[in-house]
């Protein structure tokens, strides 16, 4: 007989992305976008993309087997704020869409599901802010309560774990805008990546946040011309150390002065001292 579990590559799919999109097939089809996109083959104005013609589309999701349907679902993540679509190829008459996911969007959406609502009926904002539908969700969980509970996090899936960091790294974008001007998609997923570490090591969020923005002003004191490869090598660092909140960074900032101040006095003493001998000699 066989076996229809993982006889071929799996697409993976969270329940509860699936219930925030109030739609299992537009669950699995952002999910694939966003394994696709992280892959950076087609960067186009500082964003990865991912484009296929609806027929290698549904090679895919080769249960979505009319073409209207493959696009009406489509459509419907762009409808709904969360996929971005251009043109970026050669020829002016190929009409196939490129893709890629709006992540302010998405966290916003995140956020407004992560409510608690009494109802089974809540309105979600698309990238604009303004409602775009209601759906009926059967979600009873308080799910923004359970996730800032620092102790439940091994208790979170995968993918909660993921739609959570999403959500948390806005500040942390805003800041680097603050600092470097528009935040790259490449960029922003490299500090996702290392908030991800923080969070999953358990760090109070209010502490990765103050030590994400910490090490962001000293990429800008410093000028550097990767900003977020340096400030991820810094965190990776301090991470490593368990150099966990802004005042022990300071305090670590301190140490190094002084040990600094130290070898150039001693430089300086040995330098004199080698001519004062010099001096003796003559």
């Amino acid at each position: 007989m066989n076996n229809l579990l993982f006889d071929e590559p799996p697409i993976v799919v969270s329940p509860t992305l699936a219930k925030m999109l109030g739609s299992l097939d537009e669950a699995a089809i952002l999910q694939q976008i966003h394994y696709w996109t992280q892959k950076n083959t087609n960067i186009r104005d500082g964003y990865s993309w991912v484009y296929n013609t609806i027929s290698d589309w549904q090679k895919q999701f080769s249960w979505i087997e009319s073409d209207k349907t493959m696009r009406t679902k489509l459509k419907s993540l762009e409808n709904k704020g969360l996929l971005v679509t251009g043109n970026y190829n050669k020829a002016k008459f190929d009409r196939t869409k490129w893709y890629r996911i709006d992540y302010d969007a998405f966290s916003q959406m995140v956020t407004a599901f992560g409510k608690s609502y009494r109802t089974n009926r809540q309105e979600l904002p698309n990238a604009t802010g303004k409602n775009y539908q209601t759906y009926t969700i059967d979600y009873t969980e308080t799910t923004t309560e359970k996730i800032d509970d620092d102790s439940s996090r091994a208790n979170l899936s995968d993918l909660d774990i993921q739609l959570e960091c999403h959500r948390q790294i806005q500040p942390i974008a805003q800041y680097f805008e603050r600092n470097f001007g528009q935040i790259t998609q490449t960029e922003r997923m490299k500090l996702l990546d290392e908030y991800r570490d923080w969070y999953e090591e358990g760090v109070p969020k209010e502490d990765i946040i103050a030590v994400f923005n910490k090490v962001i002003e000293k990429a800008a004191i410093y000028r550097a011309k990767a900003p977020a490869e340096y400030s991820v090598g810094i965190l990776k660092g301090y991470l490593r150390n368990k150099i966990w909140t802004v005042e022990a960074i300071e305090g670590e900032d301190k140490q190094f002065e002084a040990k600094k101040q130290q070898r150039q006095s001693g430089w300086s003493n040995r330098r004199n001292n080698a001519s004062n001998e010099v001096e003796w000699y003559e």
